[in-house]
């Protein structure tokens, strides 16, 4: 059995693969590996390709500006995907992405995937449903997390301006 087939078979972007589609795929796939420290995409640089960890870990690094600080927003862990508001967007990277240790992953240029888009809509289909799905996640993790931080931020504002409320 090919350890590509294995792995994406468990990555949610490829869950509803079938068995034949999954091989189709995988002469798209291209082995990286990344040293600590390396970095594999650039806040603000074109990239011409999506990738997927396979091991390891990476952190997603948003620059601060002339003497500010950098942010570390995200890890990255196996079965993510790095450059994927990229492929969806046509744009440049949002953050840089650093690996953390050493990183296994797999590249798929876009202009592959494109091409196996156009020859197999149904594999396209898959694909954009569970990209979808994904984001949609994501989208509803940061609507939470901003809530929190809403009414984190709203508690301490009326703290600030009512300090004899917070003493009763």
């Amino acid at each position: 059995m090919d350890e590509i087939i294995s792995f994406i078979r468990g990555v949610p972007l490829f869950q509803d693969f079938t068995e034949n589609e999954l091989h189709v795929c995988r002469k798209f796939f291209h082995r990286v590996i990344f040293s600590p420290g390396d970095v594999l995409v650039e806040e603000g640089e074109r990239i011409n390709g999506f990738s997927i960890i396979e091991s390891g870990e990476c952190d997603v690094v948003i620059r601060g500006g002339p003497g500010e600080s950098s942010d570390t927003i995200a890890t990255l862990q196996p079965g993510e995907i790095i450059g994927e508001l990229s492929f969806l967007l046509g744009t440049h990277a949002q953050a840089t992405v650093i690996a953390r240790g050493v990183v296994h992953a797999l590249y798929v240029p876009f202009d592959e995937m494109t091409e196996l888009f156009y020859e197999k809509p149904e594999i396209e289909r898959k694909f954009y449903r569970a990209l979808a799905h994904i984001l949609a996640q994501r989208l509803k993790r940061t609507n939470e997390n901003l809530i929190f931080l809403r009414r984190m931020f709203l508690r301490t504002f009326r703290q600030i301006m009512n300090p004899a409320e917070s003493d009763e």
